[in-house]
């Protein structure tokens, strides 16, 4: 038997946003009825949720199902499930983060420049200042070799 939304989270005793979710991973199979909307299968809700709760009918079914508690089982698989599914997804993503911040710390690695107030400060003697040197073509190989003093 085909259920709505509303009558499969009263039998299931989940709620609307559960059920969506459950259904948009894949863990639970539904049709789409002429309106366009999801109908739920009896058969599929039980295997999900275990028994399923008593729903109130203008005319009684004399052998309505008794409700009990979602397995706890169910709940558990599911529970792993959606956690290693959360960890495939994440993982290369978390890796190629961690290359990202390495590559991002070499590239603007730049030396701690403030100092503290009580540490001395060391001065670096400036270089000499480069001559600059006239160039100029040479005239004959004595040149050239007189260059090279």
């Amino acid at each position: 038997m085909l259920h709505t939304i509303q009558q499969a989270i009263q039998l299931a005793g989940v709620s609307r946003r559960t059920l969506y979710n459950h259904s948009d991973a894949g863990l639970i199979s539904y049709s789409v009825g002429p309106d366009g909307r999801r109908r739920y299968e009896t058969a599929e809700l039980e295997r999900m949720y275990g028994s399923l709760a008593p729903v109130a009918h203008t005319n009684a079914q004399p052998n309505a199902q008794v409700f009990t508690q979602p397995s706890a089982v169910n709940n558990h698989h599911l529970t792993a499930m959606i956690e290693a599914a959360v960890e495939r997804a994440t993982a290369p993503l978390v890796a190629e983060l961690a290359e990202l911040k390495a590559v991002l710390m070499r590239i603007e690695h730049k030396p701690d420049t403030a100092q503290a107030p009580d540490s001395p400060v060391v001065t670096v003697p400036a270089e000499a200042p480069v001559r600059p040197v006239a160039l100029s073509s040479p005239k004959s190989m004595a040149d050239v070799l007189a260059g090279w003093d």
